[in-house]
This record gives structure tokens, C-alpha cells and sequence, in this order.
């Protein structure tokens, strides 16, 4: 009998527009599911949305692919379902993100409960230098609470990168007896269906002009307005391209401003939100994916534009490297926007011969990552743990 994975997302599937942490889940569920039971308790409503998925069953698990799903308005059950559903028969409970407040109402129930169930979590990314920046003062003080009080205590944690590993032990360091259960860290990459795009023909290229994307939620996280930035420094004729939901208005505004200043030579169409099943297909259209994330602890959308036989601009901030050397793109530190620019002023200049040798590298590189099986085995070996702490508890 498959042991049983008890899932907490605050959104996921059909939903796609919080971006990398649902495709993360869901990658999970499909090369794993035949290794574990998996159960997912999450938003029926799409990041930003008022309306529900539309035909979505609410309040009882449903199969979706091969998880099952529990679907509430809120995210979660109402506190006393909530602590029925705990009290149930888990191998291991699976949270995504550290700040959620799912993911501190879970840990607060199970602590009401004295529930010994282990506890894996995984903070996508959010203990990266540049996403702590971000409301800093109450991340402070919401860390030294829990630290102080020991929500945490017991909690394994999964990083994608002995990197993220490094950024969240600065917090958490491993208590004495780590090696014997909780409180454990598991370095597993982020797994990834193939997106597919390696039949997608080539956009054209001509020296002097270059096709741009940003795809991505537009909040101050993922740095929008540093993209425009650079891009109105650089050189040449470029379209601009900007896909993705509008989540933080008052800094999309701030992005506007920067628009309105912007050269002629640099045209700006903001698309909107995009679905995951067209999204490697969109950036196929394009010679460039720009992205000067301030921290990302994969990044599936570099993935897919690579896929997609973009060449790729990216900060330094997330684990993708060596693209240069590789020869399909450049992972820059956001403090030498100079460095940026002169990227994009060689990307402008490269005629249509070029490009495909880039775009080339880059659908090699994004199918040498798919065929890699270490990740899989990582994972599966990470829950295989969490299992076992299950079972010595027991």
C-alpha cells in the first residue's frame, strides 16, 4: 500500500497564475504518484481571482491526474475540519512556503494536536537574500517570533539547491540530533514535465532588432521595472513583450512611469496572463527571455523558454549557471545593470545564423536538465525518508 502524502498549496491546479511553486506540486505528484498516494488541499479560486474554477467539486477529494485534490474557498477547511483532517492517517505532511499563513495554521493545529506526523517543508525561494528585502521589518519579526517560540522545531525542510539549503540554515540551523529525524534538511531539485517546444520553428532575426519576453507574476519579487530599465538603455530596435498576472498594481503604476519615459525604440505591449499549456509555444515567438528576478529557487519559466529556443537574460539569483559558457544566455548580478545592457546590445546585433546557434544550445540545454533522472531520484528518496521518520514514530 502506497504511504500517504498530505499536501498543503495555496494554489494549484487548473490554476496557473502563481506561477512556479503549482507546476513544482504538480511535477511531484506525476513522477512520484506511482511511489506515493498524494493529497492536495488547496484554493478552488485561482491566484487574484473572485470567481471558482469553473465545474470544481468543493469540500471533497477529487482526482486530479495522479493526485487527488480537496478544493476549499479559502485554501483551507474551517478550523475544526482542519484539525479532522490532520487527525487522519499521514505519512508525512508537505508544505509550500514559509510565510503562507496556511502553512502557520497548519503548524499551529498540529501543535494543538500533539500530532507526530513529520512535517516537510519547502520554502520556494522565500529565504533568498532579495525576497527577504521585500517587507523585510515584518519577515524580521515573524522569524524571531517562531524561532523564539519553536513552531519550527520539528520541521524538515526541502531545499532545491545546497544554496537555498544555506540561505534557510542562516535561520534554522540543524539542531544536534538532525540525522536521527526531524529537523533534517533534504537537497532535492525542483522536478519538471517536459514542456515540450523543440519543434517550435525559429522567429526571424535580423541584425539590429530583437523580440523580447518577460513572463512572470508583476510584483516587485520578480523586478519588472529593472527589465525596463536596462532595456531602455540598450541599443537597437526592441519589442518588449510583458506576460503575466498584475498582482502588485501600485508597482505595476511604478512600471508604467518607467514606460512612458521609455525611447521609441523600445515598444511595450503588457500581454496579460498566459496559460501553462501555451506558454512554451508564446515564448517561441521570441529571440530573448529577460528576467532580473531578485531570487528564485528554480525558476520553471527559464526552463521553458529554454525549451522554447530563447536566449536567456537572467540575474544571478536563482540556481541556473554557466549560461554564458554554454553559449545560450547570462546570469548577471543585478548590481551591474551595465553588464545587462551590454547582454542585451550583443543579442540585438546577432543576425539570423547566430541566433539558431543559440537557440540551439539552449533547447539542448533544456532537454540534457528533463532527461537528468537525479532529481527524481532525490525526490523520491526524500519522501522515502519522510516515510521512514513516519514509521520509527510509530
Amino acid at each position: 500500500m502506497k504511504r500517504r502524502i498530505l499536501v498543503f498549496s495555496d494554489y494549484y491546479l487548473p490554476g496557473y497564475k502563481a506561477g512556479g511553486p503549482i507546476k513544482s506540486i504538480a511535477s511531484i505528484v506525476e513522477m512520484l504518484g506511482d511511489d506515493f498516494s498524494f493529497y492536495v488541499v488547496t484554493s478552488a479560486k485561482d491566484l487574484g481571482e473572485l470567481q471558482r474554477y469553473e465545474g470544481i467539486k468543493l469540500g471533497e477529494w477529487v482526482k486530479v491526474g495522479k493526485g487527488h485534490v480537496f478544493y476549499t474557498d479559502s485554501g483551507l477547511p474551517p478550523w475544526n475540519d482542519l484539525m479532522k483532517l490532520l487527525s487522519g492517517n499521514w505519512s508525512c505532511v508537505y508544505l509550500n512556503s514559509f510565510f503562507s499563513s496556511h502553512t502557520i495554521k497548519v503548524l499551529l493545529a498540529l501543535g494543538m494536536l500533539r500530532n507526530k506526523t513529520p512535517v516537510l517543508l519547502a520554502p520556494r525561494g522565500e529565504f533568498s537574500p532579495g525576497a527577504l528585502n521585500l517587507k523585510r521589518r515584518k519577515k524580521q519579526c515573524y522569524l524571531a517570533v517562531a524561532r523564539l517560540m519553536g513552531y519550527y522545531d520539528r520541521v524538515c525542510w526541502h531545499a532545491s539547491t545546497p544554496r537555498e539549503q544555506s540561505e534557510i540554515s542562516a535561520y534554522f540551523p540543524l539542531p544536534p540530533d538532525s540525522r536521527r529525524g526531524p529537523g533534517r534538511f533534504f537537497v532535492a531539485g525542483n522536478l519538471s514535465t517536459n514542456p515540450g517546444g523543440g519543434a517550435n520553428p525559429l522567429p526571424e532575426k535580423q541584425s539590429g532588432q530583437l523580440r523580447v519576453a518577460f513572463l512572470s507574476r508583476v510584483a516587485r519579487k520578480k523586478n519588472l521595472h529593472y527589465a525596463l530599465k536596462v532595456l531602455s538603455e540598450a541599443s537597437g530596435s526592441i519589442a518588449f513583450d510583458i506576460w503575466g498576472p498584475l498582482e502588485d498594481q501600485a508597482y505595476w503604476h511604478e512600471c508604467q512611469a518607467i514606460i512612458e519615459t521609455a525611447p521609441t525604440t523600445l515598444q511595450v505591449i503588457q500581454k496579460g496572463p498566459i496559460e501553462s499549456k501555451d506558454v512554451v509555444t508564446m515564448l517561441g515567438k521570441y529571440h530573448l527571455f529577460l528576467f532580473p528576478t531578485l531570487g528564485e529557487n528554480f525558476g520553471h519559466v527559464i526552463l521553458e523558454a529554454m525549451a522554447a529556443g530563447c536566449a536567456i537574460l537572467i540575474s544571478d539569483a536563482t540556481p541556473w549557471r554557466g549560461l554564458q559558457e554554454k553559449g545560450y544566455g547570462w546570469e548577471i548580478p543585478l548590481s551591474r545593470p551595465e553588464s545587462f545592457v551590454a547582454a542585451l546590445n550583443e543579442a540585438v546585433s546577432w543576425d539570423a545564423a547566430r541566433f539558431a546557434e543559440v537557440s540551439a544550445a539552449a533547447r539542448t540545454a533544456a532537454a540534457a536538465y528533463l532527461e537528468h533522472a537525479g532529481n527524481v531520484d532525490a525526490n523520491r528518496s526524500m519522501f522515502a525518508a519522510m516515510v521512514n521518520f513516519s514509521s520509527n514514530a510509530a
